[in-house]
This record gives C-alpha cells, structure tokens and sequence, in this order.
C-alpha cells in the first residue's frame, strides 16, 4: 500500500469528538491528490484499518510520521468569512508581525484587511 499523504503530529480522534471518528488529525505532507498544502492540518475520513504506521481510510492512506504531544495545545484563528479563505487555521506569527501580516501571509485578501476584519478574528486554543 502507497500512502497518499504523511501526516505529522497526528492524533486519534476518538467517536464523539467528530461524526468522522475513528480518525486522525494532523499536518499532512506530499498529498499526491494535491487537495492539501504542506504542514495543513487536516481530520482525514473513517479509518477503515491500520496496519503498523499506515492508516486506510475511506479515501486516502496516511503515514503516520509523529505523533502529537496530547497535552500540547495551539493557538487557532478564524477571520470574519475565514472559511473561504482555508482558515481556521493555526495562529503562528513570525517574530515582530502583527495580526493584519499574519492575516495576509496565511491567505487573507488584503481587502479585507483594509475593511478592518482583523479585529473581529476569533482566537481559541485546540489540542495540536
């Protein structure tokens, strides 16, 4: 079996905590059916079986490269219409950056920052 995708700092999703469950969540990396960017974080459909490192899905097969630290914790953020936009997406600004670059470099249409959306971004933290 050929992975479609590595996933990193993955974690089992256990049944209650999302109608996909059992799944997994984590970073994917060289998804070969081009749907994610590298180092997004993803919830992949039922896992329908395992076998050591690799997960089949309904669609796909993950490597698992790492798992994730269960008690690790990210910071995530959501714009005004962020879904159309790939967000939530993980809050990580690079060192000196406010919140209108930060907005920009993860994909946010500078029009948008202009109408002053940034101040109405909601911030809450998730297990990474």
């Amino acid at each position: 079996m050929k992975p479609t995708g590595t996933l990193r700092n993955a974690r089992r999703v256990k049944p209650g905590d999302d109608p996909r469950a059992p799944c997994l969540s984590g970073e994917i990396y060289g998804d070969t059916k081009g749907r994610f960017r590298d180092g997004e974080r993803i919830t992949t459909s039922t896992i329908e079986s395992e076998d050591g490192d690799l997960f089949v899905t309904r669609y796909s097969i993950y490597k698992v490269e790492s798992w994730a630290d269960e008690t690790a914790t990210v910071t995530m953020y959501d714009p005004p219409s962020g879904w159309k936009y790939g967000f939530p997406k993980p809050y990580a600004p690079l060192e000196g950056e406010d919140i209108d670059a930060t907005l920009l470099r993860d994909g946010y249409p500078q029009a948008e920052i202009n109408r002053g959306m940034s101040k109405y971004c909601r911030f809450w933290e998730e297990r990474a």
